[in-house]
């Protein structure tokens, strides 16, 4: 893989994370099946994103500690910088504040230790450790911990390592294998995705595909990983076939937006993302940081 090559991949990926943020965050927690085909009104730049954020300032502490990065190092960070209360982002905080370090952080009286808060920021992980997915399991683990236990760890584990994978691979099924091999063979995600294979070899329509997920895994909490990662996975190889997908899930398969050239995204977006400025600075500093390993 030449560097160039490298470098439009990560470059693909951000964007795509932010296209899909933007697009689906007046929806998040809608319950129901979106059909959504542009934006309605047009807005003039991303919008504020935690699953970007929060990459970001992991990113600042790879800068400043490269491989030798700590639990401790990411529980500092996430007491003085990640100011949001909710869910398991505030569990976290209120345990660091009471002298638990991770992984503790994310287990002690954590109600939402299976939620979507540490899978969506997964990306990070994958870009810096592209075609390496055991080492963007690893660092992905040590991410998850900080505010996450069991499910809500596996979930960010495996988009990291299928992620990575997708590096160099264009099958999406070779990736999504890939990213099983580093979760549990007995945890209810793997057990998910393993029916979102079944799902799809069966040629089921994107509502019938999603009624059987929901039937199956839906929990009322809309942020639970188990529930949102089937879902998610099934929209991308819905996407993969041609068919309509739902724009609110588009943020959760980056393995498409890792292998579509950046050139698609800019003709069809316009780029008014982010300037190029602002994406040129994004990516010199993956670059720095994933030169440091």
């Amino acid at each position: 893989m030449t560097i160039q090559n490298l470098s439009d991949r990560i470059h693909a990926c951000w964007l795509g994370k932010a296209i899909g943020g933007t697009l689906g965050m007046p929806f998040e927690g809608n319950p129901g099946f979106l059909n959504l085909s542009y934006y309605d009104p047009v807005p003039s730049a991303a919008v504020a994103n935690d699953d970007l954020d929060l990459q970001l300032l992991w990113l600042m502490l790879l800068e400043q500690h490269g491989a030798k990065l700590s639990l401790q190092h990411l529980g500092q960070a996430w007491l003085e910088h990640q100011l949001f209360e909710m869910d398991e982002y505030g569990i976290a905080r209120w345990n660091l504040k009471r002298g638990l370090q991770p992984p503790m952080t994310g287990v002690h009286n954590n109600w939402f230790r299976d939620g979507m808060g540490a899978a969506i920021r997964s990306e990070i992980w994958a870009c810096l450790f592209p075609g390496k997915p055991a080492w963007a399991a690893h660092f992905a683990t040590m991410d998850a911990c900080v505010d996450h236990a069991g499910e809500g760890i596996y979930a960010e584990v495996f988009l990291s390592a299928m992620q990575s994978a997708a590096f160099l691979t264009s099958d999406p099924l070779r990736a999504i294998d890939e990213g099983l091999k580093y979760i549990p063979n007995k945890s209810r995600l793997y057990s998910a995705i393993c029916h979102v294979i079944e799902l799809s070899n069966k040629s089921l329509g994107s509502d019938e595909a999603r009624d059987a997920i929901m039937r199956r895994w839906g929990s009322g909490n809309f942020t639970d990983c188990v529930m949102s990662q089937h879902r998610r996975l099934r929209q991308g190889q819905a996407a993969v076939a041609g068919e309509r997908t739902d724009p609110e899930l588009a943020v959760g398969w980056p393995v498409l937006d890792q292998q579509v050239p950046p050139s698609v995204h800019r003709s069809h977006l316009h780029l008014w993302i982010r300037s190029e400025e602002h994406t040129s600075e994004l990516q010199s500093q993956f670059r720095i940081s994933y030169a440091v390993f």
